[in-house]
């Protein structure tokens, strides 16, 4: 297959005539798979060993070829014990028991799943499973799809004394089971970590080891195969109750061995990667094979009367029914997406793939990720899916379908079934359906006969973490949070969540921003129905203190200036209405008037110094034009002409010169208590270059002068001559010309 030429004519296709578009390289990865990458922004490529996803592994030179890591599940070195589960759970817990088990209904004999004996089932359930399907695999969910837990076939072929001895020692301090092959002389120890029964401690830690197959026991059903030792003896088939929690050594799977499918990264958010081609294609614009859902054979006639999973009719259906209206005598069994084993991608092309879920057909045609247009491909109508984030392109062929012995419109049309069951009606399933027109999900009947385009299967999440687990911030901060997925080819796709919006938000990429004061829990959850979750603790403080002066009003002052970081700093200037300090504080910078201070344009309620009359009766600042309130937050606000009136009434408190810190300004002291603040004299601003002592120390009000609109209500200082000293006069408000540059202390937003 000459997949070099297909993907530049697919890249062609994607970027017109533009000859650099057709620069890939298809790279070789384990396990007989491979991807083809858009090279046209590639700078250089850096080689990094990573063999079996990161994990070590010897080769005992076994019979079988199994290749057995060095180290348990959770585990950094083969000595450490690593984590403990109960069979077919993917997760270490605290609490082992039937009770806690996750595949029955509280005790042996209720089992609902992998269970060959109905006896044993809840109310009766039975199923044919005897091994581990890879979701329920604690090998393949911790450490990806290279890797799987050991048939009870491999113990025994591990510890036959043809091809191994094993002894008991301690290495590195700690108690185990040695095993040397006696071929090459390689080793491979199993520490001695014991087991959880019934009990929360783990027993026999140091004396016996105990290590799960994923075989279940022949004999009872609530039973699994495990390999276990002590320092006298060792075998590789005894078995155990499946609530149990136990080691897991891992073995590298063997899937997919016999044939490569290439596959291509759109760079999409849930990280589903898609096959190139369809289902018995040897190129992406070839139709390949067409399946009845949940089939995994090409056939002749495509009708309810030769349909696997049913008794000839759409109600008479044997498997795959949630709604007793369409199964075979009130048949119903719950399961809404295909087992491994009906999925005609991983039963032609391997446990790798599978076929799409309808979420993941969602976001193939999602607009926001990709760009989809009806195309032609070497003579070959269809749709051509770009990635908007990487380049990368990838065609769907208009197959048609096959409805009994004929195939419909082929050439014009494109039907690819998902692997999920409609929730409309259990004898239809979710598709992907395009024609020149329109491209969409729907439904239609399992019987027709319709495209498969695989998706490399995805593990369950087994396990999320974030990069911080508590986070301190104060308002208006953000933190960018990263979140780390295991294994690293389960589902990128996760919903971020906060517990209380006022005090923190985050958004889909997980930036943090902290809105008030409080505490809330930011969540990170998987999408993939697998539970997997991760919280962060999230303190908010405040950015700027503030005190209490028992005012009547309760107003709560801020102990600094806009732009200071300590009572005593200056901070910035800002003319009145504006939130950014500036070069040039005159009316040719103003940015509410037309050059003079009677062609206003805001805030005016004299039309006199209105620009054309202009008058618009607004006598406060809106929050957008507060300067507190664009460089501090929600929560602050310049004073109004009553609360500044209030702060300086002698009813209220006391106004001192005064130097703190060596600045000269005013202290202001509460009557009712131990409050106090300080105004430094920080003058106001004419020019960049220029402070003017003539207004010794001026702070903005949000209140607009009623009487004359160019000028807005202030506090002042007033020093006899060019410096504070004994004698100075506090003015107790005043106006100022809005055009100039003042301080501003603000107070909480109440």
């Amino acid at each position: 297959m000459k997949y070099n030429s297909i993907i530049a004519a697919l890249l062609l296709l994607a970027a017109g005539a533009q000859t650099a578009w057709a620069q890939t390289m298809r790279v070789n990865l384990t396990g007989n798979r491979s991807v083809v990458y858009n090279m046209s922004e590639v700078e250089r490529v850096v080689f990094i060993e990573d063999m079996a996803g990161g994990y070590e592994f010897v080769d005992l030179d076994l019979p079988s070829g199994t290749l057995w890591a060095t180290c348990n599940i959770g585990a950094n070195s083969p000595e450490e014990f690593g984590d403990y589960f109960a069979w077919g759970e993917t997760q270490p817990k605290k609490k082992s028991g039937w009770g806690a088990y996750k595949y029955c209904n509280g005790s042996e004999n209720a089992l609902t799943k992998y269970c060959y004996l109905s006896s044993y089932g809840n109310d009766g359930f039975a199923d044919t499973f005897t091994e581990l399907l890879p979701e329920d695999d604690a090998a393949t969910a911790n450490w990806g799809w290279d890797w799987q837990m050991p048939t009870v076939a491999q113990f025994e072929e591990l510890l036959s004394g043809d091809n191994t001895t094993t002894i008991w020692t301690t290495q590195n301090g700690v108690g185990g089971r040695l095993i040397t092959s006696k071929s090459n002389g390689k080793t491979l120890f199993l520490p001695a970590a014991g087991f959880r029964d019934y009990n929360e401690s783990i027993a026999f830690v140091g004396e016996a080891g105990f290590y799960w197959s994923r075989s279940l026991f022949e004999e009872y059903p609530f039973f699994a195969y495990t390999m276990s030792f002590e320092p006298g003896s060792i075998a590789g088939d005894n078995a155990d109750r499946r609530c149990f929690e136990q080691s897991i050594r891992p073995v590298l799977a063997k899937r997919n061995q016999d044939e490569a499918h290439d596959f291509v990264d759109l760079g999409l958010p849930s990280g589903t990667l898609w096959a190139i081609m369809n289902v018995g294609a040897s190129s992406p614009e070839e139709y390949g094979l067409y399946f009845s859902w949940g089939e995994t054979a090409p056939k002749d006639d495509y009708s309810w009367g030769t349909y696997l999973y049913c008794m000839g009719e759409q109600n008479t259906l044997t498997r795959y029914c949630f709604d007793g209206n369409y199964g075979y005598d009130g048949f119903t069994d719950a399961l809404t997406e295909l087992l491994p084993e009906d999925d005609a991608a991983t039963a032609n092309w391997g446990a790798d793939w599978q076929m799409p879920s309808e979420a993941q057909c969602r976001e193939l045609y999602n607009r926001e990720y990709n760009t989809v247009e009806w195309k032609t491909l070497n003579g070959v109508r269809g749709r051509l899916i770009i990635s908007k984030s990487n380049g990368n392109a990838l065609f769907l062929p208009a197959a048609g379908y096959c409805f009994g012995t004929r195939a419909e419109s082929v050439g014009s049309s494109g039907e690819y079934l998902s692997r999920t069951l409609s929730t409309t009606g259990a004898y239809s399933s979710t598709n992907l359906s395009f024609d020149a027109g329109f491209i969409s999900t729907g439904n239609s009947s399992r019987f027709y006969g319709s495209s498969v385009r695989p998706v490399q299967r995805q593990n369950p999440v087994a396990r999320i973490r974030l990069s911080e687990t508590e986070l301190s911030l104060r308002e208006n901060d953000t933190s960018q949070m990263t979140v780390t997925v295991f294994p690293s080819d389960a589902s990128k796709a996760l919903i971020w969540e906060s517990s209380d919006e006022s005090v923190a938000k985050v958004n889909a990429s997980g930036l943090v921003t902290a809105l008030g004061v409080g505490t809330c829990t930011i969540s990170c959850r998987a999408t993939d129905g697998s539970g997997a979750y991760a919280e962060c603790s999230v303190q908010v403080t405040l950015r700027h203190e503030y005190v209490d002066l028992g005012l009547p009003s309760g107003t709560l002052w801020a102990i600094c200036n806009v732009g200071a970081d300590n009572p005593e700093e200056f901070g910035d200037y800002f003319a009145w209405g504006e939130t950014q300090p500036k070069e040039d504080y005159s009316w040719g910078t103003y940015i509410y008037c037309k050059g003079s201070e009677n062609t206003l344009t805001k805030y005016c309620t004299n039309s006199t110094y209105g620009y054309n009359g202009f008058a618009d009766m607004l006598e406060e600042l809106l929050p957008a034009d507060d300067a507190a309130t664009a460089n501090w937050g929600r929560d602050w606000q310049m004073p109004s002409k009553a609360q500044l009136e209030e702060l300086y009434s002698e009813e209220n408190t006391t106004q001192t010169l005064t130097k703190q810190n060596g600045v000269d300004g005013w202290l202001i002291k509460s009557k009712a208590g131990e409050g106090t603040i300080f105004l430094p004299a920080a003058y106001n601003q004419i020019t960049s270059t220029s402070i003017s002592y003539v207004s010794s120390g001026g702070y903005w009000s949000r209140s607009l002068w009623h009487e004359q609109s160019n000028t807005a209500y202030s506090q002042t200082f007033t020093f006899i001559g060019l410096s504070p000293r004994e004698g100075s006069v506090f003015t107790k408000g005043g106006n100022d010309s809005r055009d100039q540059g003042h301080s501003i202390r603000p107070v909480r937003r109440q």
